[in-house]
């Protein structure tokens, strides 16, 4: 007799990986103390992070053709071994103020590991949850949301006690000893594991901080990680209900009433609360669209897809932090950086109800 496994099992070892890798959005909790310890510009250490987000988004599309071409155990194995390192490495290079090894370590190798670990979990995952995709892809990456909820807090603490290079090398060690262990987990689903009721049901529908203290900017980080995670399962949990198109509609709006209240509200509360919002929308964005694109192109090639739609993302995290930085510079305000993203979500907004009619329209036809 085959003995079956737990697909929860598989879905805690995926957010345990995710949860490793989401420390990079704590990044901002180290970029003053590794200033202060190196000396660096603020803005060469900040772009570390700009770099792994880059080579989160372009590895990603490769990683992802590798999920589906071998087994995302070993995909999950790559990216233990090039995380931890990389978080270790950056340890040496904050140790001997190495710039070059910071851009090496963080950026490229750590990046390429964020890339493996990104997609490792989200399409297996998946698989494991036919009858309840959203879920599923809210569980998948939720724990990279709330990652910066504890890594922030934690990250003050080791530094107060061990300096910021020993920091380092704690985590890469730490990281790489969790990830190793939750990969082994992470293992696509036999067709006698799936749910009874899914298998029956042939016919599914597919088409082929800036004036803050150091331990005030910790939680705020935390806060933001909060928001960030559970808007993640939230909004995919949803989207099962109301349907991936209006979803996406839904977040565009909120994002756009969110960005004007930015610029028109003054009130701290109110300030602090559209940005957590915003966040939550972030979040969302990056757990809809694995099962959107799902519920498109189906689950077979489904890492692949997702790896190759996160280049958007690698494009984005090299272009946005720069046009924050530079109008910034210039401006000394965040105003046209502001409107510029509302009509990115107004353009956005516009594709996602084209979608939302074909997509009535094709269910029409396929009803008929």
């Amino acid at each position: 007799m085959i003995k079956t496994r737990n697909r929860y099992v598989i879905a805690s070892a995926g957010i345990t990986l995710h949860l490793m890798i989401g420390c990079v959005y704590a990044w901002s909790v180290f970029t003053g103390p590794i200033v202060k310890q190196t000396g660096w510009a603020e803005t060469s250490v900040s772009f570390a992070f700009s770099l792994a987000i880059f080579f989160l988004g372009m590895s990603a599309a490769f990683m992802g053709r590798l999920v589906e071409k071998f087994r995302p155990t070993i995909t999950g194995t790559i990216s233990s071994v090039c995380y931890g390192w990389g978080i270790f490495l950056t340890g040496i290079a904050i140790s001997n103020q190495q710039l070059w090894l910071l851009y090496l370590a963080y950026g490229v190798i750590g990046g390429l590991g964020l890339g493996a670990s990104y997609v490792t979990p989200v399409s297996t995952i998946i698989r494991w949850f036919p009858d309840k995709r959203g879920l599923a892809t809210g569980l998948a990456i939720m724990g990279f949301g709330f990652a910066a909820l504890l890594t922030g807090p934690i990250a003050q603490t080791l530094m107060a006690s061990f300096g910021v290079s020993s920091t380092f090398y704690i985590l890469g060690i730490f990281y790489f000893l969790v990830m190793i262990i939750a990969a082994q987990f992470i293992k696509k689903p036999r067709q006698i594991e799936l749910p009874k009721a899914v298998i029956k049901k042939a016919s599914h529908f597919s088409l082929t901080g800036q004036n803050m203290t150091a331990n005030t900017a910790a939680i705020m980080v935390g806060i933001l990680g909060l928001f960030n995670g559970f808007g993640r399962l939230i909004w995919a949990t949803l989207s099962d209900y109301i349907g991936r198109p209006r979803t996406y509609s839904a977040i565009f709006i909120l994002d756009i009433v969110m960005l004007i209240t930015l610029i028109l509200c003054k009130v701290p509360v109110i300030f602090a609360l559209a940005l957590c919002l915003l966040l939550s929308c972030y979040g969302a964005g990056f757990s809809v669209i694995p099962v959107y694109l799902g519920d498109v192109f189906g689950t077979r090639e489904l890492g692949a897809i997702h790896g190759y739609v996160l280049t958007a993302w690698a494009a984005a995290g090299m272009v946005g932090p720069i046009l924050l930085s530079y109008t910034h510079q210039i401006l000394h305000n965040y105003f046209v950086t502001l409107v510029v993203f509302i009509v990115i979500d107004l353009l956005a907004l516009i594709v996602s109800l084209a979608l939302q009619r074909a997509f009535a329209g094709m269910q029409e036809q396929v009803n008929k």
